[in-house]
């Protein structure tokens, strides 16, 4: 808990001043002798309620602050509320019953003053229940804005997580190649430029039908797979050479939708593609993987090892393996794991 008001030590220093004066003048009135202060008002007993303000405002100060160090008061309302309140109210009485029993024994000579002990005691015990109202406001303001203050983080990791969801699907990256190659091409061939509008909305189509599903067949997603790759050779003026080999399992195989798409991609951002020399794809199904080979032309600033590593580890929550890259200065293999529900099953029927 952060108490500011009973931190601040100008307020710690002149508030007992002023609340003292306040509380002598009330006890002249209790004792109908208002008129002592307008004879001498910064006198002794002035001094001692001054004072008495003081030690007692220190002391409600130095509770609250151990308080607040020893116990939670989101975890404990009821259990600090009442702690604070027992040990305060303890605490004042005491203290008032002492200093009173000094100043009226020692400084007056008095050996009887029941009487304004009681006055004191009445006081300063309703100065206590101030100062817990003061604090337990303070709590419970405190824990609204902390309250107040998740919620808000919560909405913003929300909305960044929508935003981020968005910029998934919209993949700006292929948008603005694509439409950059929309601008050259419109102008020289409708036909190809009209094709490049159909891929890219195939493209953005085939993600918002799997957006929610979990898993797919190898042959659906190397259909959609084999359209981008054709949209990204019309971008790179056929600078790509690629061949997709069918095969009979592909139906029974099962792998994430679009996360083989955003391998592809992830290969092209790190491989230099010129129409000089062709960039050389192939992807082949082998035992329960993908095998996808390309040529190897990574560029100066980045690594497709690390882009690819970035993705690997949501394989392994379907297939418990992740994507394993070999690089032989001439090509570079990848190895996508894939999952098969029949051998699941039937190493499930073999542990049981």
């Amino acid at each position: 808990m952060t108490q500011k008001l009973p931190k601040n030590r100008l307020f710690r220093i002149l508030f007992p001043v002023l609340y003292g004066s306040v509380l002598y003048i009330l006890i002249l009135l209790v004792f109908e002798n208002f008129n002592a202060a307008f004879e001498s008002f910064f006198n002794s007993e002035w001094m001692f309620t001054v004072i008495l303000s003081y030690l007692t405002s220190e002391l409600l100060h130095q509770i609250s602050w151990f308080l607040s160090n020893k116990l939670t008061f989101a975890n404990k309302i009821a259990k600090y509320i009442i702690s604070q309140l027992v040990t305060t109210i303890i605490a004042e009485i005491l203290l008032v019953y002492i200093a009173i029993h000094f100043y009226f024994t020692m400084v007056e000579g008095f050996s009887v003053y029941s009487t304004e002990l009681t006055v004191f005691e009445l006081f300063y015990v309703f100065s206590a229940l101030l100062y817990n109202l003061f604090i337990f406001s303070y709590l419970f303001l405190n824990e609204e804005s902390t309250i107040q203050y998740e919620q808000e983080t919560e909405f913003k990791r929300k909305n960044d997580f929508l935003l981020q969801s968005v910029h998934n699907d919209i993949d700006p990256d292929v948008l603005y190649a694509a439409m950059e190659s929309l601008l050259v091409y419109i102008n020289k061939d409708e036909r190809i430029a009209a094709d490049i509008i159909n891929k890219l909305s195939l493209h953005y189509r085939y993600r918002l039908e799997n957006k929610f599903n979990e898993l797919i067949t190898v042959n659906e997603e190397r259909n959609v797979l084999e359209n981008l790759v054709q949209l990204f050779n019309y971008i790179h003026s056929g600078s790509i050479e690629y061949e997709f080999n069918e095969d009979p399992n592909e139906n029974e195989s099962l792998i994430m939708p679009v996360w083989l798409q955003k391998i592809i991609l992830s290969v092209f951002k790190c491989n230099i593609i010129s129409p000089i020399d062709k960039f050389k794809i192939s992807i082949n199904l082998k035992d329960n993987s993908l095998i996808l080979k390309h040529s190897w032309r990574e560029k100066l600033l980045l690594s497709e090892a690390n882009e690819i590593n970035k993705i690997s580890g949501n394989f392994e929550f379907y297939t418990k393996r992740k994507i394993d890259i070999h690089n032989d200065n001439e090509w570079v293999t990848l190895t996508i794991p894939i999952f098969l529900p029949n051998i699941e099953d039937d190493e499930e029927m073999d542990k049981n």
